[in-house]
């Protein structure tokens, strides 16, 4: 690399806040809309425990919705799946409802000082008859896909996940460093 090349190195981009990716995904639906990928009407907020057990972190979660309801249409839900893990499920039949509504969520935790027990943010689309989804992490401040195929055998579809990136890294801030790109295996969304 020259001279120049290293003054004009690109630096990594700086992480998107929680708010900015949600309204960012919105404003990815008409572009989702000719790839003919369609939301399922519900996305996932992971929350992480604090480690405590017991009932603290239901209690702890249960109050911060409950102090900043999200978006009056959508509706919230939490779940703990299989492996224990807290998820703030929202409900919408309209993707902007959805992303608000998630946001939202987002929002509430930041402003309770819980913004560091969000893990993802996760939203499923069916696309040709299978799942896939756009995984957001708040730590790095990106989105990543993630199309599997078979659980049993950890198989998840590359190719495809490569194609949506490219498809969607123009509108919403994408990981384009594969390394980073995560499967999640028994969602409860």
């Amino acid at each position: 690399m020259g001279f120049l090349g290293g003054l004009f190195k690109r630096l990594p981009p700086e992480p998107t806040s929680f708010s900015v990716a949600m309204q960012a995904l919105s404003s990815a639906t008409p572009r989702l809309k000719d790839l003919e990928t369609l939301s399922t009407g519900v996305a996932g907020v992971l929350i992480r425990d604090d480690g405590l057990g017991g009932s603290e972190p239901l209690v702890a979660i249960d109050r911060v919705l409950r102090a900043y309801a999200p978006a009056q249409e959508a509706k919230t839900r939490l779940e703990t799946d299989e492996h224990g893990y807290h998820w703030v499920t929202v409900h919408h039949e309209w993707f902007d409802g959805l992303t608000t509504g998630v946001r939202v969520v987002g929002e509430a935790f930041l402003k309770q000082d819980y913004g560091e027990r969000i893990v993802a943010a996760v939203f499923p689309f069916t696309w040709k008859e299978k799942k896939v989804y756009l995984i957001y992490l708040p730590g790095s401040g990106r989105f990543t896909p993630f199309v599997p195929i078979s659980k049993q055998d950890d198989l998840r579809d590359l190719a495809l996940e490569v194609r949506v990136e490219e498809a969607l890294r123009r509108i919403i801030p994408t990981e384009r460093d594969m390394s980073q790109w995560y499967p999640m295996w028994d969602m409860p969304i």
